[in-house]
């Protein structure tokens, strides 16, 4: 919530260990804004993977994720469109009459 009011947007970079099972057994963040990484590091936590198989048998895999912070625009404001009596234009929905 902090990084949303501080419009601090961007990607963070996290390395994973994946267990037998293919959940993340560990995660150390690598790069990206202080302010994001325990997020990122909260989500990873959460990820599960399909277990990776060597000859067969399920194996511990070490890799490195990237999680990606944008900032959603704020929507644009209505326009109104001024109406003069007389002029044919109906009233906008911002205002009830002209």
């Amino acid at each position: 919530m902090a990084a949303r009011q501080a419009q601090v947007s961007g990607a963070v970079k996290v390395g994973i260990v994946v267990g037998r099972d293919g959940k993340v057994i560990s995660a150390t963040p690598i790069s990206g804004d202080a302010t994001l990484v325990q997020s990122a590091m909260d989500a990873v936590r959460q990820w599960r993977y399909q277990p990776t198989l060597v000859n067969g048998e399920p194996v511990e895999v070490e890799s490195t994720v990237e999680v990606d912070y944008k900032l959603n625009p704020a929507p644009a404001a209505a326009k109104a469109v001024p109406c003069t009596p007389g002029s044919g234009r109906q009233p906008s929905a911002a205002s009830a009459s002209c």
